[in-house]
């Protein structure tokens, strides 16, 4: 939790021009279509669930503004708002003129149980996670040897 004083640099410097940008906006250009979420944590947890997107996030419900969207122009890109943000998304992007598809999903999701009151994309894959068999299995020519050498751990070497 915040308490006290923030210590931006631009609420210091009068002549400070603040610019923010997409988390993850460094990615844009690697021929995915662009997936974007509000949170920070959201866009890498995405990456691994669904490469086929370039995952980058807001850094907050507001944080979908022209000013950041201006690097999407012409790019396929698909919104994936938190559940309860659907219609302020949708209605935001029309605003700032952006052409993008709005995932809908996360609602569906809440109306069936699957994920809670203002849970994302990345809390429903999360939740699944949860619910399999997950146990890692490591793969490595020297993992039996690893394991062998250290016994403390309790480690399982592979089958061969």
């Amino acid at each position: 939790m915040r308490s006290g004083l923030i210590d931006w640099v631009h609420s210091f410097n009068e002549d400070y021009v603040l610019k923010q940008c997409f988390f993850g906006e460094h990615l844009i250009g690697s021929g995915k279509p662009i997936a974007i979420v509000e949170s920070e944590k959201a866009a890498p947890i995405m990456s691994e669930c669904s490469p086929a997107f370039e995952w980058i996030a807001t850094g907050g419900s507001n944080g979908l503004t022209y000013e950041k969207c201006t690097v999407l122009k012409g790019l396929d890109v698909t919104l994936f708002p938190d559940q309860g943000k659907y219609k302020e998304w949708k209605n935001k992007a029309e605003e700032i003129g952006l052409k993008c598809e709005i995932s809908i999903e996360a609602e569906e999701w809440f109306e069936k149980g699957l994920i809670e009151k203002a849970e994302a994309i990345d809390d429903y894959y999360l939740n699944i996670m949860k619910t399999m068999d997950s146990t890692p299995v490591k793969i490595d020519p020297e993992w039996n040897d690893f394991v062998d050498d250290n016994p403390k751990l309790n480690l399982t070497k592979n089958q061969d």
